[in-house]
């Protein structure tokens, strides 16, 4: 499992660059799963859209998105 928010630190690997201190700080390097060399990404990722949201490996957890009562 991999993520977008990987993708900086996934490309600094790919071209030997360094990131400098305190950028990226989310950003794992899973490049060898972006380049089909490897199946093992991260451990688990924590999504957010309109709710916040947890995986791990095949599970993913969906917090209740609680709307506002409307009143009138």
């Amino acid at each position: 499992m991999c993520s977008q928010v990987d993708l900086m630190a996934s490309f600094a690997a790919l071209t030997g660059q360094q990131l400098p201190a305190g950028a990226a700080q989310d950003s794992q390097n899973t490049l060898d799963v972006w380049l089909g060399k490897s199946k093992q990404g991260r451990k688990y990722l924590l999504e957010e859209s309109y709710t916040l949201a947890l995986r791990d490996k095949r599970w993913k957890y969906i917090a209740l998105r609680r709307r506002p009562r409307l009143t009138g």
